[in-house]
């Protein structure tokens, strides 16, 4: 089986997993981290712990994202090896398509 990821073929599960993390934008991490963190408040004000992390600290973000993924590749691998050919669903916002890998013509 092959995997299209947003168009781009991937030979398999794991490989495609890596380009739904690369192509993904951080909106899932985000959720996750205000879902786990929940608000943050600072004096009167109320402010979503993703945005407080990646503006006061953008590398613990980063490393923060990066866990997350390694969290996740798990699952995703799961879910990319449970398509049937030419299944398709998003992950993180991100397509992927299941097809069928094409026999070579035999050439005489």
């Amino acid at each position: 089986m092959l995997y299209l990821v947003n168009g781009k073929q991937y030979e398999d599960s794991e490989e495609a997993a890596q380009a739904v993390f690369d192509e993904a934008d951080d909106d899932a991490y985000d959720e996750w981290l205000d879902e786990v963190t929940g608000d943050v408040q600072i004096g009167s004000l109320t402010y979503s712990a993703s945005r407080v992390l990646s503006e006061i600290d953008p590398i613990a973000y980063r490393c923060g994202r990066s866990d997350w993924e390694e969290f996740e590749r798990d699952a995703v691998i799961e879910q990319i090896d449970g398509l049937g050919e030419e299944d398709e669903i998003d992950i993180f916002g991100v397509s992927v398509e299941a097809i069928s890998e094409e026999e070579p013509d035999d050439e005489e």
